[in-house]
C-alpha cells in the first residue's frame, strides 16, 4: 500500500511540473530565437503569446466562476470544464509551435501524456481535457494569426 501511495505521489508531482516546464521551455526558445534571428519581432510575439495565455487562463476559469457546464460526471459539483491545466498547457504549446514548427513533434505527445495523467489522477475528466484542447488550440492559433497579420499590415487606416 505504501508503494502505491509513493507512485501516486510521484505521478502527482510530474503532473504539477508539466506547465512550469513548458513555460521555462518557452522562455528558453523565445530568447534563443530573439538572439539568433534579427528579423524576429520579439516584443510583438511575446505580447501575442501573453494574450494567448491570458485567454487560456480565462477560459479555464470561466465555467468555475459561472457554473455553465457541469464537469466530471463522477463529481456532480465539479465545474472544471474546460480543464485549466490543459488550457494553460495548450496555450504555451501553441506559442511554442508558432515560434518554431519543430516543437510540434515534442508538444503533441507531451500534451497527450499530460492529458492522460491528469485524467488518471482524477484532476479532470476526459471531457474537461478534450474540451480544453478543442477550444484552446484554435483560439491560441487565431490570436497569434490575427495579431501577427495586423502588425505586418501596419496601423494606417486610410
Amino acid at each position: 500500500m505504501n508503494f502505491l501511495n509513493l507512485g501516486a505521489h510521484s505521478l502527482r508531482q510530474i503532473a504539477n511540473s508539466v506547465n512550469p516546464l513548458l513555460t521555462v521551455l518557452f522562455f528558453v526558445a523565445f530568447f534563443s530565437r530573439a538572439q539568433r534571428d534579427k528579423t524576429f519581432r520579439a516584443g510583438e510575439f511575446f505580447v501575442r503569446a501573453l494574450l494567448s495565455l491570458l485567454v487560456g487562463l480565462a477560459l479555464g476559469r470561466v465555467n468555475f466562476i459561472f457554473k455553465i457546464w457541469p464537469g466530471f460526471p463522477l463529481d456532480p459539483g465539479h465545474y472544471e470544464f474546460p480543464s485549466g491545466h490543459m488550457c494553460y498547457a495548450v496555450s504555451v504549446a501553441t506559442s511554442l509551435v508558432m515560434l518554431n514548427r519543430r516543437f510540434l513533434f515534442f508538444v503533441v505527445p507531451l500534451l497527450g501524456c499530460y492529458g492522460l495523467l491528469i485524467v488518471f489522477l482524477r484532476f479532470h475528466g476526459w471531457i474537461d481535457v478534450i474540451g480544453a484542447c478543442v477550444l484552446m488550440t484554435p483560439l491560441a492559433w487565431i490570436i497569434h494569426q490575427q495579431t501577427e497579420s495586423r502588425s505586418n499590415t501596419g496601423t494606417n487606416l486610410e
